[in-house]
């Protein structure tokens, strides 16, 4: 892969408004999950990683599929957790990126190709 292919993923990834919004949710959900697992004293904190898991579907899910089947031993670990996370949000945020230049390439093309014909009316 050349610089120039890794230069325009990380350009699709992060440069595009709604990329880096969706990034800051995702990290948002972390923070405020890592918060109410580390420092609040309740009974059950299982339920304190459901925000980052609902922000991160579908791929987080794929992500989890593709763990139980080929690295059976590891998902049950917190890292895989967050790099399960990490993947899933990385990917999304690809994909978000992609659909955001797709949008502004045709408005752009709308932009230049004038108005458009009356047809005799």
């Amino acid at each position: 892969m050349s610089v120039r292919h890794l230069r325009t993923l990380a350009r699709l990834t992060f440069g595009s408004l709604a990329s880096r919004l969706y990034l800051a949710l995702v990290a948002a959900a972390v923070v405020v999950a890592e918060i109410d697992i580390r420092f609040v004293a309740h009974e059950d904190s299982t339920f304190a990683a459901l925000p980052v898991m609902f922000v991160t579907l579908p791929m987080f899910a794929v992500c989890l599929i593709g763990g139980e089947r080929f690295w059976p031993e590891l998902t049950d670990s917190a890292a895989y957790f967050y790099v399960a996370v990490l993947v899933s949000a990385l990917v999304q945020a690809l994909a978000l990126g992609v659909l955001a230049h797709l949008v502004q390439r045709r408005q752009q093309r709308r932009a230049t190709a004038g108005p458009a014909p009356t047809w005799g009316v």
